[in-house]
């Protein structure tokens, strides 16, 4: 603990204690939670919240209620595991994309803030909610820019079936580069089934729809969509 953080509570008791950490956890896990609301993720603002101060407060409790006794390494753990099931919670399967691995990702990184703070940490959380908003923002212009001219297409064929040549040969009509493929089976529809993925560099949107036409006329796939 700060040794500021330690005179406060020596001083002043633990309520006061509470009430800064409590405070300071709230306006660092709003930031980030405004970050997912703002782009319109089901775990907003509220659910970072809630987690950064029930992590905090949590941490609050082990360090205080029996010091002589109590394990905070031990709930802190706790803590860190129980958080996994909330994570799980916001990643969904849409048709053949995954998404909220960023989402779950800072509702772990909330608790994170929150345990930092409730041990008096504060600077140490402060430091650390800057980094996660520089990745969230900065860093995410950075990957759009190198990934502008690249889009994903995935689609399901039946298990065997034979369709990079036809693909391949789709795109060099159109005149758009592959630079990736990728293939895996996987159940659809509870029969195990081939996926693909292919990556490809495009000029304009327009191409990838064209892209996609042609591979619904000549492939006739179980499933096609653009991957975001």
């Amino acid at each position: 603990m700060d040794e500021a953080i330690k005179g406060l509570v020596d001083t002043y008791g633990i309520w006061l204690f509470t009430l800064i950490v409590l405070a300071v956890t709230t306006v660092l896990v709003a930031l980030i939670g405004l970050e997912r609301e703002r782009k319109g993720f089901s775990a907003g603002l509220r659910t970072h919240l809630l987690v950064g101060i029930g992590s905090c407060i949590l941490m609050v409790v082990s360090e205080y209620a029996n010091p002589e006794t109590s394990d905070t390494m031990r709930l802190a753990a706790q803590v860190v595991v129980g958080i996994g099931f909330i994570g799980a919670g916001v990643i969904i399967h849409t048709g053949l994309d995954v998404k909220g691995l960023t989402t779950a990702a800072t509702l772990w990184v909330s608790s994170a803030i929150g345990l930092c703070t409730g041990a008096g940490l504060v600077l140490e959380a402060i430091i650390t909610t800057l980094v996660v908003m520089f990745v969230l923002i900065v860093l995410k212009q950075v990957e759009n820019r190198v990934t502008r001219n690249r889009a994903r297409i995935s689609y399901v064929v039946p298990l065997g079936q034979k369709t990079l040549e036809q693909v391949s040969a789709a795109c060099e009509k159109l005149n758009v580069e592959v630079a990736d493929i990728d293939t895996s089976n996987e159940k659809y529809k509870n029969e195990v089934c081939t996926k693909i993925i292919i990556t490809v560099r495009i000029n304009d949107k327009s191409q990838l729809g064209k892209i996609m036409d042609e591979i619904n006329d000549d492939i006739k796939p179980l499933a096609l969509e653009e991957i975001k």
